[in-house]
């Protein structure tokens, strides 16, 4: 998945030069040019995703085994390093288009490839390493293991999906679209289940300092400067949910922390949406106090929102087998991606700025329909308990 997420980052980056360099801005070269840069990175999407679930789902919960406070450190120590990067690369690209010349774009895009092939060897290097160092990584994959606990709830399904997919001597039996049925079947009889849902209807929503708010907060007046300032707040405030979250995990437990986090993002949103909607319904709210409610709320929100990633992500480990764990992440991933294209197109369907705030008071809605299907599964499960009471299969 390495090799497929940076051979597709560099062919795509290769082809954006080749459009910049160009000075074509129509015909079958330049629309082929166009039509390669979008498809490679699509596809460098699919395998930063595969490299997602295989680093951060499946080696952490084979290293950390049942140990649920040292997988809780380990996960939010990976999402600290991941929302890191998210503050540097951009303030790195800045920095180059601001000292590049005339050609900041030829540059930033030259920089972001030349990176995407020098840290590919030591990001293989590394994981070899990684893999020869623990015996857990480098062991095979556990194949049908007999459940003991709750951690392994899904090792039965697991076996039964796996002993119907394929033919005694390997090969696969069904179709592919019957493998990705098995796969959505699966999913759905986890016990975490509801938790999963409720974490991929956050993305089905426009408050995040996405494209679609980047829009919103120009038109309103924030200037760029500005509005990077905020998105590297949303950041930071998202790395210190990272470094709470496994002292909450130790204090509240586990869906107790989940059940805390994503009302407490759903209280942000509410209160960075008010204004907008209140000058909606036709209040005297002006747009100033309005936009910065907003983005104080969007960044005050992203606290509970990768607090509340955390605990769902962790609950989705520690209650499925492991055999059966890519199988499940690979739909949640599926689910994610589903809900923010759907997301996109509502933006697409509401195109106007002063519709927007309506755009953002559903998400709201569905933030909040989120919380309530978390809650509902926390209270099923008696929040509280040791995951071997709270994730027994029903």
């Amino acid at each position: 998945m390495y090799l497929l997420q940076n051979s597709c980052v560099a062919a795509s980056a290769a082809s954006a030069l080749c459009l910049l360099w160009s000075s074509v801005r129509s015909g079958p070269l330049f629309w082929a040019g166009f039509a390669l840069t979008m498809a490679a990175g699509s596809a460098s999407t699919l395998g930063a995703l595969g490299s997602t679930l295989s680093v951060e789902r499946e080696w952490t919960k084979a290293l950390c085994g049942s140990d649920s406070e040292a997988l809780a450190q380990l996960n939010a120590a990976m999402k600290r390093i991941d929302l890191t990067c998210l503050i540097a690369s951009p303030i790195l690209v800045g920095l180059v288009m601001q000292h590049a010349g005339g050609r900041p774009m030829v540059a930033a895009t030259l920089v972001l490839l030349g990176w995407n092939l020098v840290s590919w060897p030591p990001e293989v290097l590394l994981l070899k390493y990684a893999q020869r160092r623990s015996p857990a990584l480098a062991a095979d994959r556990p194949v049908n293991r007999p459940a003991a606990h709750s951690s392994g709830t899904a090792g039965p399904a697991a076996a039964d999906d796996d002993s119907k997919a394929k033919q005694p001597g390997g090969g696969s039996r069904g179709s592919g679209l019957q493998r990705q049925f098995a796969a959505w079947a699966l999913y759905a009889r986890q016990p975490a289940a509801a938790a999963a849902l409720a974490l991929a209807l956050l993305y089905f929503t426009v408050l995040s300092f996405g494209t679609l708010m980047t829009a919103y907060l120009k038109a309103l007046g924030l200037p760029e400067a500005e509005l990077a300032v905020y998105r590297g707040l949303g950041a930071l405030s998202g790395i210190l949910a990272t470094i709470t979250f496994p002292l909450l995990h130790r204090g509240l437990g586990l869906v107790a922390t989940g059940s805390l986090s994503i009302w407490l993002q759903l209280a942000c949103l509410l209160a960075g949406v008010a204004p907008a909607l209140a000058a909606a319904l036709g209040a005297a709210v002006g747009a100033k106090p309005r936009m910065y409610a907003l983005v104080w709320g969007l960044v005050l929100s992203r606290f509970g929102l990768w607090s509340f990633d955390l605990a769902a992500n962790q609950l989705i480990q520690e209650s499925v087998e492991h055999s059966a764990l890519g199988a499940v992440s690979g739909v949640q991933g599926s689910l994610q991606s589903l809900f923010q294209m759907l997301a996109y197109a509502a933006g697409v369907l509401v195109p106007a700025t002063d519709s927007f705030v309506w755009l953002m008071a559903g998400s709201c809605c569905i933030v909040g329909a989120a919380a309530a299907l978390y809650t509902a599964f926390a209270l099923h499960t008696r929040c509280g308990h040791s995951m071997h009471v709270m994730l027994q299969p029903v």
